[in-house]
């Protein structure tokens, strides 16, 4: 190589002896965990650009937008469609999410970064950095919300900004734990309807556990409307589901009524039997409400 040609030495002089401010590894890290990956963007493409190197200034935009952008899909389409639950979901994606933050750091930034370190008068300051982080924050939420959207969109479902917002911070799997034990109640409960092959006496104790097990839904759709940031739309079922369960427990009252009658005197309890036919039509009722809201 010829005298003051120019090559990597000399390119790596001329970086070093720039009158420039960088971002130093807390703040591209920090970034990354806490604020969302449009910060961790900025900054390692800003001290790329100011240490004049063009070629990985271009590779790293390239690759950690499509690298992060694609991570945050993949990962939401995974638990749309039901193949990851929401824990799984969160864990796996943060680890894939930081794991390949930190090997772009490792492959495009550290050298900027330990020049930040090494002349702490070329980093930028606290507040620049906090600056951006806010606005990286601002729009991993908006992108999180536009994804929402279009995810129900896509499903023939009318939804707000206001319900994604709110779907993205209430405890989604409690939700779906209580519900899945309101349904399995239920679906014990009801076997007192399959009573042609069975004696009175086991027919009334199918009608008491099935008192007893919505007498038990009472309490945990009490639970499920008190979860904290439940969306509107999840609200609105709650509130339903207790009006529904409320009736079935009046249902299952008028058929222990009816068949304890039936069992000590050996007539029939006419007017518990009419009672439940008017509760049984308002039951109806509810289940078209119910089957509307989840449409």
């Amino acid at each position: 190589m010829t005298i003051g040609s120019p090559g990597p030495a000399s390119q790596t002089v001329a970086a070093e002896s720039l009158d420039t401010k960088l971002f130093g590894k807390n703040a591209i890290s920090f970034g990354l965990v806490f604020f969302g990956f449009p910060s961790f963007v900025f900054f390692g493409y800003s001290n790329l650009k100011n240490l004049k190197q063009d070629t990985d200034s271009k590779a790293f935009l390239k690759f950690s937008l499509v690298g992060f952008v694609g991570i945050i899909v993949a990962f939401f389409l995974l638990n749309f469609f039901g193949i990851l639950s929401n824990g799984a979901t969160r864990s796996l994606s943060l680890v894939t999410y930081i794991a390949f933050g930190l090997h772009l750091e490792k492959k495009y930034l550290r050298k900027s970064t330990e020049l930040a370190e090494d002349n702490k008068q070329r980093k930028h300051n606290i507040l620049a950095s906090l600056t951006i982080m806010v606005l990286s924050l601002v729009l991993t939420v908006l992108f999180a919300i536009a994804l929402s959207l279009i995810a129900s969109k896509a499903t023939g479902e009318n939804v707000s900004v206001r319900e994604v917002v709110e779907s993205a911070t209430y405890d989604a799997e409690r939700y779906n734990e209580l519900v899945d034990k309101l349904q399995t109640n239920e679906q014990v409960a009801l076997t007192a309807y399959d009573n042609q092959l069975i004696s009175d006496e086991e027919y009334v104790a199918r009608v008491n556990k099935g008192l007893e097990l919505f007498k038990e839904n009472a309490q945990l759709i009490t639970q499920l409307a008190a979860i904290p940031n439940l969306p509107e739309s999840k609200q609105k079922f709650a509130a339903i589901l207790s009006e529904y369960n409320e009736l079935r427990i009046q249902e299952f009252t008028l058929y222990k009524q009816a068949a304890t009658t039936y069992i000590t005197t050996g007539k029939n309890d006419d007017e518990s039997i009419e009672k439940s036919y008017e509760v049984l039509a308002q039951i109806e009722e509810k289940l078209k409400e119910i089957a509307a809201l989840e449409q």
